[in-house]
């Protein structure tokens, strides 16, 4: 582990298994945190192969997945009823990076208005 920690949106990840220049730039040299609902999110995308799979979850072994717990609830329940435009895993993926005090990178334009977060839009 390098000490530099970044907390990554689902997004970001779909990126940098394709192979994506400025996804492997973000991540370079840093330690991956990411919500075990990004890691149920990667995991669930239809038409995964038997080898993508083992890739994906090799990739996932190498980053630091945190755990739901009740402040990340709760944290949830707020953010959606400020923002109930903001489907329910986004919420959730959110709160984990707010729980934690940490800069959430992501590439959805659906956070720009989110005021409650440290958000940085990543160009992929």
């Amino acid at each position: 582990m390098s000490g530099t920690r970044i907390f990554l949106d689902t997004n970001i990840l779909v990126s940098l298994h394709q192979g994506n220049e400025n996804a492997k730039n973000i991540v370079n040299g840093k330690d991956i945190v990411i919500s075990e609902i990004t890691q149920i999110e990667l995991l669930s995308y239809p038409y995964i192969t038997p080898k993508i799979d083992i890739i994906l979850r090799e990739m996932l072994s190498q980053m630091i997945v945190f755990p739901l717990n009740e402040q990340i609830k709760e944290i949830t329940i707020n953010l959606r009823r400020k923002h109930p435009k903001l489907k329910l895993p986004d919420s959730l993926i959110l709160a984990t990076s707010i729980y934690l005090d940490m800069d959430f990178i992501t590439a959805d334009k659906g956070f720009s208005n989110i005021k409650e977060a440290a958000i940085i839009q990543a160009s992929l």
